[in-house]
């Protein structure tokens, strides 16, 4: 167990990521650093050179908003992941509006004039 991975489960996906990436073909330039390459016929591969520099400016030039079959998800996965989040915002919105409608039945100043 590594001292800085707490979850067996995220260590067990960091060791098998770092043992795909870090293989001989990963040195060429060739290489795809995609987990599904079947998808994105336009995948990205390593820079060609060394250095920081080179390595800054390929970085930039990658596409500001990637697929997620990129990291070996479905296609559709970004639309489950905003689904869910929905799912969670309405989740809380009815819980306020219960919270509020039992509020404003506990609450009846007509009552508090009665007692005056």
């Amino acid at each position: 167990r590594s001292p800085h991975v707490d979850n067996d489960f995220d260590l067990r996906a960091l060791e098998s990521l770092l043992a795909r990436l870090f293989t001989a073909e990963s040195y060429s330039t060739t290489y795809s650093l995609l987990l599904n390459k079947t998808q994105d016929p336009a995948h990205p591969t390593l820079p060609e050179g060394m250095g920081s520099k080179v390595f800054m400016e390929w970085a930039h030039q990658l596409p500001e908003a990637q697929v997620p079959s990129w990291l070996g998800l479905p296609e559709d996965s970004d639309i489950v992941l905003l689904t869910q989040q929905a799912r969670v915002v309405l989740d809380g919105w009815l819980q306020l509006q219960a919270s509020q409608a039992e509020a404003e039945l506990a609450y009846n100043p007509e009552e508090e004039l009665d007692a005056a």
